[in-house]
């Protein structure tokens, strides 16, 4: 578990930001996780803990904040980036229960067995978002059913817009970082 204190000190080594620009920063991800919706995962005294996919997500939304997006988007992505996709990739097999894992969470899990991969966050021409990855799986039966009839119910939906984040390089240093302030 880490402190927003300890994202901050990542956060500024890798962007290279000036140590009179630290407090900024800091100030900065804390509004992020109080407008959005990272949510701590558990509290120590007075201060807000969370875990490592929370604060990689606190990554790409405060990237995203820095390319001008605004408060609603930020938002958007953190819950597509903290949630399952609709056809899933992995699965977590615990106490016998299937979960279907959040994109974050398969991510981490991507980089740290080396894959490399990009995150899109991509607005199609409806006007809705989502989250793609780039990511080297072959699609499942059981997902190939499932798009399928996804398509056959909406039909296919180009995407207008995108944007694209070098996901596992940038998980890659920030986990490289946070082992560090651990």
């Amino acid at each position: 578990m880490f402190k927003i204190y300890q994202a901050s000190v990542a956060f500024a080594e890798m962007n290279e930001i000036p140590e009179h620009d630290f407090n900024a920063l800091d100030k900065e991800l804390r509004n992020i996780t109080q407008r959005t919706s990272i949510a701590p995962s558990e509290r120590k005294g007075r201060a807000d803990l969370f875990d490592e996919a929370s604060i990689c997500v606190l990554r790409f939304v405060h990237t995203a904040k820095r390319f001008g997006f605004d408060r609603f988007q930020l938002d958007r992505l953190a819950r597509a980036l903290l949630s399952a996709e609709t056809l899933p990739g992995r699965y977590l097999n615990a106490d016998g229960v299937r979960r279907a894992l959040p994109v974050i969470e398969e991510a981490i899990e991507r980089t740290r067995e080396g894959e490399v991969f990009d995150l899109s966050l991509v607005m199609y021409r409806d006007g809705t978002f989502a989250v793609r990855a780039g990511w080297s799986d072959p699609k499942t039966y059981e997902a190939e059913e499932m798009l399928a009839a996804l398509e056959a119910t909406s039909g296919k939906r180009p995407p207008e817009a995108a944007f694209v984040f070098p996901a596992s390089r940038l998980i890659a240093e920030l986990l490289d970082r946070l082992s560090k302030a651990d």
